[in-house]
């Protein structure tokens, strides 16, 4: 479901309506940061359950119920880069019950755990926090902070330099 989820975004449609686990809707379509996914979507529009389907609507009845989920585009495209969105929520959701700079430390990625957490300074994201409890927007703001603050690969990123200051 989630690579099917991911390969139809990648397509920037117009609207998209999916029948998926009534429990993967739950856990994916909340407006909230319970995992990497949710975040990640709400990039792309909002998302509501348009339909509860029961496991008795099919024959032979599958184990679980369904639920018609479906995401209405943002009119102005995405809030942020969503590669790097996937590469910021990689690192993050690592190690989901430890807190993000821990998490940033040890994940394997392009991203430096230094400058994420000076982007996660400048936008006000407390790296102290676990993955989940930081809000979907605060994702976006640090994707765009990095989008804007390109690192130089030619001299390490010591979180001492200020991108600005150049």
């Amino acid at each position: 479901t989630t690579d099917l989820l991911t390969t139809s975004l990648a397509l920037s449609p117009s609207a998209l309506t999916l029948l998926v686990q009534a429990d993967f809707a739950d856990r994916n379509v909340t407006g909230r940061s319970d995992s990497s996914l949710s975040v990640f979507v709400q990039n792309f529009g909002l998302w509501s359950t348009r339909l509860r389907v029961p496991r008795t609507a099919f024959y032979p009845a599958p184990g679980v119920d369904s639920a018609l989920i479906q995401m209405e585009p943002r009119g102005a495209g995405t809030f942020c880069a969503p590669s790097v969105l996937q590469d910021v929520l990689r690192k993050s959701f690592h190690a989901r019950r430890k807190k993000v700079a821990n998490s940033w430390k040890n994940a394997p990625g392009r991203l430096d755990a230094n400058q994420l957490a000076v982007a996660a300074a400048a936008v006000g994201i407390d790296d102290q926090l676990r993955a989940d409890e930081i809000p979907p927007e605060s994702y976006f703001a640090l994707v765009n902070w990095i989008d804007r603050h390109p690192v130089d690969t030619e001299r390490p990123f010591d979180g001492r330099h200020d991108p600005d200051s150049s």
